[in-house]
């Protein structure tokens, strides 16, 4: 078993290196590349292949989700989108705050 889960490393390495321009060129296309490499390794393993997808797919979708997010911060943080700091929460004139 430990064989087969090697294999399957050494797959997704190759496969990663093999497709990296092409996913790194259309965000779209890593998505897809990420998909269809879990769907396969779910058919070649049947016993380890299903939690592998299971845990691939739960990392594609936490990186559509939170990725965007956490880069904007990034971006801020380190200075690079020409903002000098926070925004500033609004304040409606007549309202609670003074």
């Amino acid at each position: 078993m430990r064989w087969a889960l090697f294999l399957v490393l050494a797959a997704l390495s190759w496969a990663a290196r093999l497709m990296g321009e092409m996913a790194l060129d259309d965000p779209a296309g890593s998505v897809l590349l990420a998909l269809g490499l879990a769907a396969r390794i779910q058919r070649e393993l049947p016993g380890v292949g299903t939690t592998v997808a299971t845990l691939v797919v739960a990392a594609v979708v936490v990186n559509q989700l939170a990725g965007p997010v956490l880069w904007e911060r990034a971006i801020v943080a380190a200075g690079e989108s020409g903002r000098t700091g926070h925004k500033k929460p609004a304040t409606r004139e007549g309202g609670l705050r003074s």
